[in-house]
């Protein structure tokens, strides 16, 4: 009987009663009281060079350490000191909240940097037919230079799956690289199983060759934004919409 009320409903009234079930994530980094604390701390893992080294543990704010959630007053959240020229930050928290290629709306961060070269992708893994798959976007991200103090910039990046947008990565224990070229097909459907940053410093291309950065990349706020669930509103005016349809249904 469900099924065929269902069946009987308005087009639009149908869909909207299906409930979504990914939501928006968040990681706005915490601003410790004390020293800095490490990656790993939150919930993020840190690696760079082509050797993929692990800095996600490393608290040391200068420019032979690695990746840092930074104590300094400016208040942001993050902070780069690796002395390859690329690195990643991303996590694996996603996972909980559901987030499928489909889901996805955009894609934002706030950053500022000394240097306006240095530059900033945003970096996904998918899971594919149980086989995770890493990319990175094709759009790239650079600041205004300037310390944090002098205002933090919003960076977005509107989301689609099209070829053209998405470069391909290679991401294991032993290696970070990213292709120099787009993908040949779209990016693939899947849940979202990793998202995050890929930093690198002033070359043109988007692979291992990312020359110098002036090591203070600094961002925050990172948010992967989602469809979302209909309003509480909208739910009600669905159950309206539906008792008043099933009254109508019944025999006079």
């Amino acid at each position: 009987m469900k099924l065929r009320i269902h069946h009987l409903l308005p087009g639009w009234l149908a869909l909207a009663s299906v409930s979504h079930a990914a939501s928006t994530y968040q990681e706005t980094f915490p601003h410790p009281g004390g020293g800095n604390i490490s990656h790993t701390d939150v919930g993020w893992t840190t690696v760079y060079g082509s050797a993929a080294t692990d800095g996600s543990a490393n608290t040391t704010n200068n420019a032979n350490g690695g990746f840092v959630v930074s104590n300094l007053g400016a208040g942001y959240g993050a902070k780069t000191t690796f002395s390859s020229s690329y690195g990643l930050a991303y996590t694996t928290e996603i996972i909980s909240n559901t987030i499928t290629t489909a889901d996805i709306t955009s894609i934002s961060f706030l950053a500022r940097n000394s240097a306006a070269s240095d530059r900033y992708r945003i970096v996904l893994a998918i899971d594919v037919a149980g086989s995770t798959e890493w990319y990175a976007s094709d759009a790239f991200f650079t600041t205004t230079a300037g310390a944090w103090a002098d205002g933090a910039q919003l960076q977005q990046l509107a989301f689609t799956t099209a070829a053209s947008s998405w470069r391909s990565m290679t991401v294991t224990t032993s290696a970070l690289s990213v292709s120099d070229s787009t993908l040949a097909a779209a990016l693939p459907s899947g849940n979202l199983i990793a998202a995050g940053l890929f930093l690198s410093g002033n070359n043109g291309t988007a692979g291992t060759s990312g020359g110098g950065h002036a090591n203070t990349m600094r961002y925050d706020d990172f948010t992967v934004n989602v469809v979302p669930e209909p309003s509480a509103a909208m739910l009600g005016l669905m159950g309206a919409s539906l008792l008043a349809f099933r009254r109508k249904q019944r025999p006079s």
